[in-house]
């Protein structure tokens, strides 16, 4: 019996279900989407489980949940915009109108329902005898679901009484038996139809089969998918990566680069995926032509098999420009803009493209259209205007956007809101293209068969881009601008993706794992290898340095300041500052701090015609971890080439600091990562494998990733600052320099991973009763002096920024730092990222030693100095808040619990990055105040943090930059950083710059 015979309705419905049900089940899903963004407001203590618990409850809880919905919702700036707001919403709001929301899910979920039931109703009378019992019951269910939906809107009328303000006991019992009434309808509704698919039409076999096949699909398939995650995750999970994005958005070149090489690994990837149809080898090794299904199957089935392989490799091609485009949502998300339907999450966005491209590949919506055009305009006309419609999908548009919609503001985030609409619409050009592209062309030609003519050489540039940029890794320094580290990158993941694929292909033609036993083999040389490749850089140095003790040095430091100390009616201060890691933009924002404050006091003194002492001058040690430290060392060496009595170039006095925005924003604003992701991907990972056999024959490696960021910023320090920040690590301060005793001391603090011990790089001895359990760097170096080969009597030691980045060599951006057996250094975040630990010891140190030096009081002029001193910390943060001020509650948190197999490893990395900085610099603020220890020395503890979360975009709105963690940050970032100097934000912390400008001796 065929369906023309079954019931009109439930025949239409049938023989259209696509057509009906794709729809229905998008407008169910967008709408459920909007209202579980609001439903995760909406839990309180009293509304456990959000509307429901309204819906459910009696008039008592019902009075109960709208009176905790009456309250605002807290401002936490992570989840809001930066527009101003006159009030924020309350919760009664929200419920309001996810009560009026709900009204259209309801039309959805029951016709959804209606659209399943009388699909099923048709296929079963299809097969039964009894036409009108089955008919009737069918007739029942749909009544059900229309039931359901009544239930519902009765209900929400309900709901709508008590979040208007009014409600009664006999509407809350009404709206209870409804919500029940309409979860039991739903109830039996699932249940049914869960038991026709599952007992009736197999649908745990069928599922079951299906799944089988798509997990062989997706393994044959794993080096594209792998090559996806790894392009797409930096930019989806890491805030550096996001704010990658904002850089490459800046220019035009960094746009069509990243578009460009995009779609080449798109194009690739669904390319690729063609050899990966047969899970055998199938000549020829690299065929230039298009390759096809060639194993035997039933001819039966043959097409439909060929078909299903070939929907997989055009669905891998568009998640290659879907995913990143996505992530661009992502990214204008995390730094609070808008973008276009932003009531639907970047998560959402993804996966409903994602479903809209499935649907249009299975489906073959573009394969059944095309021949509707074909005989209307004729082959021609229809060839013609599938050219048009991609030039003007993939070229025409993105002009358009770029050139007429945003000209005059390019480089504003928003604006990348054009460039996720770009690559959406080259999604879909790109699926017109390898869709229609046999239809319109021949088959036979170079968008035929012969197109792998075309996308392999593409590639193979590519791959060869990368390889010149891992062998010449300083060339970038010509290009202006920061948008070649996605397209490296891409460009690094597309040439392993060939080398693997030819691999592989080897592998299947000698039937032989050959990736296996590759991988295996490089990973038991790398296990055992000896070499120095990532040995920390060394210098040769025509006399090895020497470093005085901590003390020894500090007495000179006092005396050099005598006449200041003698002349200071109260007391004089000396500043021991910390600061904390945070990769460039904890660097950036230590800079921009104490310039500011150096500039504020030779204003000052300018002004009142006072000897010109910038707020360095009291400032005796810099001690940092991470980017804390590689923006001490900076600082260090700015000071030593801008002292504060400069001359000008027309002779007079200039102020070495009143350009500092500026000048630190000039060199920051270049490129300082690419380079290092080209060497995780290119010549770290070639040089592991070869290193010893390499070394054995006598060859000179090159320089691993560590050494190449050193020098990048040794060169962009000596050309936009005039730094020396490759010259020996003491050499500024030794004591025969001029001003030897104006560069605070820099106190580089690390962690050996042999045995966890802290690090400590300075220019000066350390004595072990102060600084117990702390390897002292120098004394690294001299030991490998001292075990050099025979003959060799030149000694070596460690340039000033070498120093800086054994503080600094985050996990998997920068390797370890090898100095001789049992020592390897990493960054010293994992052991205390905030340097305060080191400070505290100084204090220490200097305290024992003053009072040593009382007890002996042979020196009466140098004791009557050190009673005139005070000790006041100052702890540079990079974060939005002070370190020891806890974040805000935000009671619309849902507690979860954690994921147990990671607890270890979440509480070590936490225990080292926040909680062992927390209470070292808790020990600066606290330990030491009102402690009859140290109340002749403790002045006191000042923290400065960056407060400005927002920044003015010009035409946009005002959009809250991200603080990237790694070693690129883009020009709104460190404008968002600058935006704490100013005297509005500077008196909102009142422990910070303002405090610390206030100090009694500080003129």
């Amino acid at each position: 019996m065929n369906l023309a015979s079954q019931h009109r309705f439930y025949g239409l419905v049938a023989r259209n279900f696509h057509r009906f049900f794709w729809p229905v089940l998008a407008g169910t899903l967008i709408i459920l989407l909007l209202q579980l963004k609001g439903q995760n407001a909406l839990r309180t203590d009293a509304a456990p489980m959000g509307i429901i618990s309204l819906e459910l409850g009696n008039y008592r809880t019902d009075t109960a949940v709208i009176a905790s919905w009456k309250g605002f919702l807290p401002d936490i700036p992570a989840d809001d915009f930066c527009e101003v707001k006159v009030q924020q919403p309350t919760r009664l709001e929200i419920a309001h109108s996810y009560v009026l929301w709900d009204f259209a899910f309801i039309v959805f979920y029951t016709a959804l329902f209606i659209v399943i039931l009388a699909t099923l109703q048709a296929e079963r009378a299809a097969n039964s005898r009894q036409v009108g019992v089955s008919a009737g019951f069918s007739h029942l269910l749909v009544l059900l679901a229309v039931a359901a939906g009544g239930c519902d809107v009765i209900e929400n009328i309900g709901l709508l009484q008590f979040t208007g303000g009014g409600g009664s006991a006999a509407a809350a019992m009404l709206t209870r038996a409804m919500a029940v009434t309409k979860f039991a309808l739903l109830l039996v509704l699932i249940v049914y139809i869960l038991y026709v698919l599952i007992f009736r039409h197999y649908g745990l076999q069928w599922l079951s089969s299906y799944v089988r096949v798509k997990v062989l699909q997706l393994f044959r398939f794993r080096l594209i998918l792998l090559g996806i995650v790894f392009f797409a995750a930096p930019i989806w999970v890491m805030n550096q990566g996001q704010d990658l994005l904002v850089n490459t958005n800046e220019g035009d070149i960094g746009v069509i680069l990243f578009v460009s090489v995009v779609v080449v690994a798109a194009l690739l990837n669904w390319y690729l995926a063609k050899l990966f149809f047969e899970s055998k080898y199938v000549p020829p090794f690299w065929p230039l032509n298009e390759p096809v299904l060639t194993k035997p199957v039933p001819p039966t089935v043959y097409e439909k098999v060929l078909a299903s392989e070939k929907k997989v490799s055009r669905y891998l091609g568009i998640c290659t420009i879907l995913i990143p485009g996505v992530a661009i949502l992502n990214a204008l998300a995390a730094i609070r803009l808008h973008y276009w339907m932003d009531q639907f999450s970047p998560m959402a966005w993804l996966a409903g493209l994602l479903v809209v491209f499935f649907v249009l590949i299975q489906q073959n919506v573009a394969e059944k259209a095309y021949p509707w055009f074909v005989a209307r305009l004729g082959a021609g006309g229809a060839r013609v205007l599938m050219i048009v419609v991609l030039l003007v999908l993939a070229v025409g548009l993105p002009m358009l956007f770029r050139f007429i919609f945003i000209p005059h503001n390019r480089e504003s985030p928003q604006s990348l809101n054009f460039l996720f609409l770009d690559l959406v619409l080259i999604a879909f050009a790109f699926y017109l293209f390898v869709s229609l592209r046999v239809c319109a062309f021949h088959p036979k030609g170079w968008v035929g068969e012969k197109i792998g003519r075309l996308i392999l050489p593409a590639a193979a540039l590519m791959a060869l881009a990368f390889i010149i940029y891992n062998v010449f890794p300083f060339a970038a320094m010509a290009v202006v601008g920061c948008y070649l580290s996605l397209p490296v990158l891409l460009a690094g993941i597309v040439f392993y993706t060939l080398v693997i694929t030819l691999v592989l292909r080897a592998g299947q033609m000698k039937t032989i794992n050959l990736l296996f036993f590759i991988s295996l083999g490089w990973w038991l040389i790398v296990m055992n290898g000896s070499n120095d490749f990532h040995a920390v850089h060394r210098m040769p140095v025509k006399v090895a340095p020497v470093s005085p003790r901590l003390t020894d040095y500090f007495k000179q430091w006092v005396l050099a300041r005598r006449e200041e100390i003698q002349a200071a009616p109260e007391s004089y201060p000396i500043f021991l500052v910390n600061s904390y890691g945070g990769g460039i933009k904890a660097a950036a924002f230590t800079n921009f701090a104490l310039s500011y404050m150096d500039d504020s006091l030779l204003r000052r003194d300018s002004m009142a015609g006072l000897p010109r002492r910038g707020f360095e001058h009291y400032v005796f040690s810099l001690s940092g971890a991470s980017g804390g430290t590689i923006g001490s060392a900076v600082q260090c060496a700015y000071r030593a080439t801008h002292p504060d009595s400069m001359m000008g170039p027309g002779g007079g006095l200039v102020n070495p600091y009143a350009n500092f925005r500026g000048n630190f924003e000039r060199f920051y604003r270049h490129d300082f990562l690419t380079p290092i992701l080209a060497g995780i991907l290119g010549r770290d990972m070639w040089s592991s494998g070869i290193a010893d056999g390499w070394t054995a024959l006598k060859g000179d490696l090159w320089d691993d990733r560590a050494a190449v960021q050193e020098e990048l910023w040794a060169r962009y320090g000596r050309q936009e600052l005039g730094l020396n920040l490759d010259s020996e690590f003491n050499s500024i301060w030794e004591p025969g320099r001029g001003k030897s005793y104006e560069v605070p001391l820099l106190f580089s603090n690390t962690l050996n991973v042999d045995d966890g011990l802290k690090g400590v790089c300075a220019p000066v001895s350390l004595d072990f009763a102060d600084f117990p359990e702390v390897i002292q760097i120098r004394d690294r170096i001299n030991a490998l002096n001292a075990s050099a080969r025979e003959g060799d009597d030149t000694s070596m030691s460690i340039s000033l920024i070498t120093g800086a980045f054994l503080s600094a060599r985050f996990p998997y951006i920068s390797p370890s730092g090898k100095m001789g057996p049992a020592f390897h250094f990493m960054d010293g975040g994992g052991k205390d990222n905030s340097g305060a630990g080191t400070s505290a010891a100084i204090f220490y140190a200097l305290s024992r030693a003053i009072g040593h030096e009382g007890q002996r009081g042979e020196d009466s002029v140098y004791l009557s100095l050190l009673r005139k001193l005070r000790f006041y910390f100052i702890s540079i943060s990079n974060s939005a808040t002070s370190t020891l001020q806890m974040a805000p509650t935000d009671d619309r948190r849902i507690v979860k619990n954690r994921f147990e197999p990671l607890n270890p490893i979440v509480g070590i990395m936490n225990s080292g990055i926040t909680g062992n900085a927390m209470e070292a610099d808790s020990m600066l603020r606290s330990r030491f105040r009102d402690n009859p220890l140290f109340a002749s020395l403790y002045g006191g503890y000042f923290s400065i943090w960056p407060n400005t979360f927002c920044i003015n975009a010009g035409t946009d709105s005002a959009y809250c930059p991200l603080a990237p963690l790694g070693w690129q940050i883009s020009a709104p970032s460190l404008k968002r950083l600058q935006g704490g100097f100013t005297v509005g934000k500077l008196r909102e912390n009142p422990e910070g710059v303002l405090s610390i400008l206030g100090v009694k001796g500080l003129r």
